[in-house]
């Protein structure tokens, strides 16, 4: 992947450049990896359009940095282009690998690892095809994949999806304890909430509806569920929701500039 972002300087601050004066142009440059732009090509470069008249400063740029710069407008002239990679070696194996210089989440697979490393090392596309599909199989197992177009997703995911769970079990746990206060014994009051959650999250997956439309369709005006909706509405608890998956959000945005630094 390689991306430029120009901007345009007159021979002085604020001066238009005339006929024959220097040129002056800021380019950042971004790619994958730490060492994105290879010296020797760029000063080649700069040196091939100094013979043009062209004063060129290269600034080497993180690559979702640029991305938020030319997405600003924050240039006179922006081209982003994608390399056309086809084999998923450049697009996983960073990720999954025990060592992998992007694998924040630290998982770890010797089999993944073996499989991938011997897809990286087979020149025969075909004979790479099977070795992918048995280490996207081990992957598989972890959940569904859903792929997205920017990386900022992945700090959103990791707010509503990856702490997920904890919410979960905080609610089930809440749940619980109340039942225990009714009178159920901890073990009936456990497998009660069990089959709740999961026969709910049964039906909202086969019908398709809108969770509002299932809830409305199980909440009779005046009767139980209706007065302990009530009750949650009124303690706040879409909005404590809300702050909490924006809370987790902003820590896992935080996080990852400090692992930049």
């Amino acid at each position: 992947m390689f991306d430029l972002g120009l901007s345009q300087g007159g021979a002085e601050e604020g001066e238009e450049a005339g006929e024959g004066a220097l040129r002056r142009y800021r380019i950042a440059g971004a790619g994958n990896g730490a060492d994105m732009i290879r010296p020797d090509v760029m000063q080649a470069f700069v040196d091939a359009f100094a013979e043009a008249g062209f004063d060129i400063t290269l600034r080497p740029t993180e690559f979702a940095a640029l991305q938020s710069a030319l997405k600003a407008g924050d240039f006179e002239v922006g081209q982003s282009g994608w390399s056309g990679r086809v084999d998923p070696d450049g697009n996983i194996h960073q990720y999954v690998t025990c060592e992998g210089s992007l694998n924040d989440a630290k998982y770890c697979n010797e089999e993944v690892d073996r499989l991938l490393n011997e897809a990286r090392q087979t020149p025969d596309t075909q004979a790479r095809i099977p070795l992918y599909e048995e280490a996207q199989a081990i992957l598989g197992a972890l959940g569904k994949e859903l792929y997205v177009d920017e990386e900022g997703y992945l700090d959103m995911a990791t707010a509503l999806s990856g702490t997920g769970p904890a919410y979960v079990f905080l609610f089930m746990e809440a749940l619980i304890a109340a039942g225990v206060h009714m009178g159920f014994s901890r073990r009936i009051a456990q497998e009660l909430v069990y089959q709740t959650i999961e026969g709910a999250v049964a039906i909202a997956r086969a019908s398709g509806a809108h969770p509002t439309e299932l809830r409305n369709q199980v909440t009779s005006p005046g009767g139980t569920t209706a007065e302990a909706l009530y009750q949650l509405e009124k303690g706040g608890f879409r909005t404590v929701i809300s702050k909490a998956i924006w809370a987790a959000y902003q820590r896992s945005r935080a996080l990852g500039e400090m692992g930049e630094k």
